[in-house]
Order: C-alpha cells, then structure tokens, then sequence
C-alpha cells in the first residue's frame, strides 16, 4: 500500500485591516493634542512647564492652531457629504435629461425613418445608443451634439419651448459635474493643508510632552494620574515611536 501523501499545511492569511482614513486618525491626535495642551495651563504645571520653556503662549498658539485643524478636517469632511448629495441629484437631472430627448429622438426618428441616405442624421441623434448605459463623455457628447443639431434641424412637433427645456436640462446636468469636481478637489486641498498643519502640531505636542516627562518624572509616584493626563507612561520614561 502507498504511502499515504499528506497536504502541507498551509498558514492561514491574516485577514487585510482596511487602513483608517486619515480624518479618524488625525482628530484621535488632535483630540489628545488639546488634552494635553489644557492640562498644560493649569495653574500647577503652568509655571513648572514654563520653566523647560514651554510658555503659556506657546500652549495657548498649540490650541489654537490645534482648533483650527479639526475644523479642516470637519469642512473636507462636510464637503465630501456635499458631493454625496450632489451625485444624487445628477442621477435625476440625467433622468431628467434622458426624458427630454426620448421626444427629440422620437421626432427625428419621424423625420428620417426609412430613409437610409438619413442614417447619419438619425445616430447625430443617438437613435440606437444605449444613452442610459454611456459613459458620462460619452453621452455628453450625444447631449451637446443633440444640442447644436436642434439649432438649424426642424423636427417635427419639436417646439422653441422644447428644446429650450432640452437645453436646460442639459445645462442642469453638466452643471453637476462641475460641482463634483469642485468639492472632491476642495475637500483633497484641504486634507492637504490639514496633513502638513498636523505634522507641525504634533512635533510642538512632542516638545510639550517631553518637557512634562521631565517636569513630572514617572518616578515620583505622586506624579502618576498628571503623567496620564500628559499621555505618557505611569511607569517609564517618554518614548515616542
């Protein structure tokens, strides 16, 4: 009888944690960066601190700059809610869009049918195309090249009024792109800034805590409840990774 082959064990995978965004990341630090800065003004440790040179202005601008960081984030983090919302509504201005030129269609379909000579009048306007499955290029080029027909063709039953809805529609709908591209790159330009200002918050937190570390060394048992509101160690030196 063969030996008897048994599989290699194979190590399971860890599971990929999904990296946090950065706004959670950051407001955890900024929230720990204000903590520690108000512990910083108290009048027990206000004087002792100034002594390492960390001044009361210096606490004061770290709040500062602190506040206005998180507010950063929070308006990327509104804009970004704003673009949500501005996706749904171009889903139904193309709705809408699409309505207005289910007729137009219908009227140059009348216009030409049965009339092969015609065949490139009736793709100008996107007769035959899966419009509500077209790319956003692409079915803007349909939209404007409709558009731009509708000013010199004569369709039947095809109105002044309709195609100024049409081009209104239209109008409506390119709009939102606009606006999408404006709030995703606002919200990016500021998690920009909101990145580059937090390295320079954390660096003055660093200076800060250090200098806690040294005021109120972890030896001293007394000093153990005012080293955790400084966010360092009960038991052991500050060491930041």
């Amino acid at each position: 009888m063969a030996d008897e082959v048994v599989p290699p064990v194979v190590a399971a995978k860890k599971p990929v944690r999904p990296r946090a965004a950065f706004d959670t990341q950051a407001v955890k630090q900024l929230a720990l960066t204000a903590t520690i800065a108000r512990t910083a003004q108290r009048p027990e440790c206000a004087p002792r601190l100034a002594e390492r040179e960390i001044s009361a202005a210096f606490v004061a601008d770290l709040l500062t700059d602190e506040a206005a960081c998180q507010a950063k984030i929070a308006q990327a983090s509104n804009l970004r809610t704003t673009k949500k919302d501005i996706t749904a509504t171009e889903a139904e201005a193309k709705k809408t869009l699409l309505e207005r030129t289910t007729d137009i269609q219908s009227a140059a379909s009348l216009k030409w049918s049965g009339q092969p000579a015609h065949k490139g009048d009736r793709e100008a306007y996107g007769i035959g195309k899966p419009l509500r499955s077209l790319s956003r290029p692409n079915l803007e080029t349909v939209m404007v090249g409709i558009s731009q027909r509708l000013t010199t063709d004569t369709l039947p039953g095809i109105t002044p009024a309709k195609i100024t809805t049409f081009n209104d529609a239209l109008a409506a709908w390119q709009a939102t792109d606009i606006s999408q591209s404006t709030q995703a790159t606002d919200a990016a330009q500021l998690l920009i800034e909101a990145k580059a200002e937090l390295e320079d918050i954390t660096e003055r937190r660093l200076k800060l805590q250090r200098a806690a570390d040294a005021t109120f060394p972890y030896y001293a048992k007394e000093n153990a409840a005012l080293r955790s509101e400084f966010g360092l160690p009960k038991t052991r030196p500050f060491r930041p990774v």
